[in-house]
């Protein structure tokens, strides 16, 4: 009897296992430091983008501040001003 050869689209296959290495614990450490280095770096960012979003927040809010601070400045302007009229008026008006 001959061995039946596999046909073409056979499913049959024939799996090497081979024993590891000490290639490939090295090469097992190395993609664990990678995969350190890479949470370690996505932490770093992820910091960065929360202390950016917290100065964004703190820029805002002293320029909403700011605003409200030139707007009272700018009514306390006018009456004063409204007011020196006033005087300056009745004063040239007496005198």
């Amino acid at each position: 009897m001959k061995p039946e050869k596999p046909s073409v689209g056979s499913s049959k296959r024939v799996v090497k296992t081979k024993m590891p290495t000490k290639h490939d614990s090295e090469i097992r450490e190395r993609l664990a430091r990678m995969e350190e280095r890479q949470v370690q770096l996505y932490n770093m960012v992820e910091t960065s983008l929360s202390n950016f979003a917290d100065l964004s927040n703190r820029v805002s809010s002293l320029e909403a501040l700011k605003h409200k601070a030139l707007g009272m400045i700018a009514i306390v302007g006018g009456l004063m001003t409204l007011a020196w009229e006033f005087i300056r008026e009745t004063l040239i008006r007496k005198g």
